[in-house]
């Protein structure tokens, strides 16, 4: 089954909830969600893929304001490359990292497991295949 918008909400909510401390904290909150505490509802898909993230003003997908090159968007690189890239460090702050060898995470309250391989992997699709709701 493809990647869609409602998959990657899960794998940042996993994330987030994995975290070696609290991203409440952070400028950017939970910039996916309507507010940044996390206890709204996530942000609408247009908003999410057409804009920035909150608190720190960077577009979520692609460099620049046509979304050229997903991949190598912020939201991409920080999730998914080790030291970040060189402006933000490497996302959750202090790890674990969906890089790190063995990391997994369980999908909402009672759902299933999945790497951060395969978070990594379904990524890659949902981006590369031009972010499908």
């Amino acid at each position: 089954m493809p990647t869609k918008y409602s998959d990657i909400i899960m794998y940042l909510d996993a994330i987030a909830a994995n975290a070696n401390g609290s991203i409440s904290g952070a400028p950017h909150g939970y910039w996916w969600h309507v507010n940044q505490d996390g206890t709204q509802p996530p942000l609408a898909y247009n908003d999410f893929i057409t804009g920035t993230v909150s608190g720190i003003g960077v577009p979520i997908i692609g460099t620049d304001s046509k979304r050229t090159d997903p991949l190598q968007s912020t939201f991409y690189i920080l999730l998914t490359t080790p030291g970040g890239n060189g402006t933000y460090n490497q996302m959750p702050w202090k790890g674990p990292y969906i890089t790190d060898a063995g990391y997994s995470v369980q999908l909402g309250n009672e759902g299933p497991q999945i790497s951060g391989a395969q978070i990594m992997a379904n990524l890659e699709e949902w981006l590369g295949n031009g972010y499908p709701e």
